[in-house]
């Protein structure tokens, strides 16, 4: 999925569950900043605060990345890069390992898996005891979603560079009148829907594709996918919050938003503005860097080397948001390769 579901949907379904205007948004910003934070090398942190102090090495704050493009996307061939992002944050398994012979990586919506980290980020949220540990609840249970949302928009496709789950053929895009052909990048590696580039993950297509190894031809659906996993969503920051939900009141406008016809994120961005002008939409994937640290340039996405990053230095200003983002899509990440079978990445 993109921006328009892990930030305006997720900030839109935050706020009609009964968050605060306030935590709704981090909520929403830490679902969206997963596709986002490519800070990838050690970076030199001055003050830094207690929560990042076991991720440091030889005097550098080690950030996780957690985005797989730019820089990321080119060095997906490295199984390090597929265990490390892909796997934790936007493929996660249906099912953990759990001794079998064999094990499927393969993503599927709303799966035990993938649900099981929105509820222990859900459960953290509820125990916490202060406003620190209630912000850095907040913020596990956006990177959480991240990974949930995309469990309907990646279903079928894995993490893994795996000709067997992800090699596909003979893509058309249904037009309103008829089905199109159109481009399978067998040139990319079968690596999650490489070869289908962003059609898995735009709100508004109806698409279908031949699975080279089985045959199989898969149709997609991608508004109503993102219909259901809305609701889903929905109902569980609902439960969060003790509130009854009432769907079927938001349904029609979510839909509307998810339908309109177009490429452009801009566009997209701006419906969801149009039918909820009550909520303030507003994301800066450079914000919570800015807030967090004090220095000459937050611009990380298009570093390339370790030295773009290693002759920087800051310091950090008390706001942890940053911070939380980066121990929480540790521990994200930690929980699902301890329960994945590494041996046949």
């Amino acid at each position: 999925m993109q921006k328009d579901f892990h930030y305006c949907c997720i900030r839109f379904l935050s706020s009609a569950a009964g968050f605060e205007e306030e935590d709704a948004q981090v909520i929403a910003y830490a679902c969206q900043y997963v596709d986002d934070a490519t800070e990838n090398k050690g970076i030199r942190i001055r003050n830094l605060p207690d929560v990042a102090r076991d991720m440091v090495t030889e005097g550098k704050f080690e950030p996780i990345c957690t985005a797989h493009r730019g820089i990321q996307y080119l060095s997906g061939l490295s199984k390090d890069v597929q265990r490390k992002v892909y796997i934790p944050f936007h493929f996660v398994p249906a099912e953990p390992y759990g001794g079998e012979k064999s094990y499927d990586y393969r993503v599927r919506p709303n799966a035990p898996f993938p649900r099981s980290l929105v509820n222990s980020a859900a459960e953290f949220y509820r125990e916490a005891r202060n406003d620190e540990q209630k912000l850095r609840g907040l913020i596990k249970l956006g990177i959480s979603l991240h990974a949930y949302g995309d469990s309907w928009s990646h279903r079928h496709f894995s993490g893994r560079w795996n000709a067997g789950d992800n090699d596909i053929e003979r893509i058309r895009v249904w037009n309103g009148d008829k089905w199109e052909p159109v481009t399978c990048y067998n040139i990319l590696p079968d690596i999650g829907h490489a070869e289908a580039l962003e059609l898995p993950d735009q709100t508004h297509l109806t698409w279908q594709y031949e699975h080279d190894r089985s045959g199989r031809v898969i149709y997609r659906h991608n508004t109503e996918e993102s219909l259901h996993a809305a609701e889903t969503i929905y109902n569980l920051l609902c439960s969060i919050n003790g509130l009854r939900p009432d769907w079927k009141s938001l349904m029609q406008s979510v839909r509307e938003c998810f339908e309109l016809p177009t490429d452009s994120l801009k566009k997209k961005f701006d419906g969801w503005k149009r039918h909820f002008p009550e909520v303030n939409f507003s994301y800066n994937p450079e914000e919570w860097r800015t807030d967090a640290l004090t220095g000459e340039r937050y611009d990380w996405e298009h570093f390339m080397t370790a030295e773009d990053f290693g002759v920087l230095e800051y310091e950090a200003t008390g706001d942890l948001k940053w911070f939380f983002f980066h121990a929480e899509a540790k521990r994200q990440r930690e929980t699902v390769i301890r329960q994945i079978r590494e041996d046949l990445l």
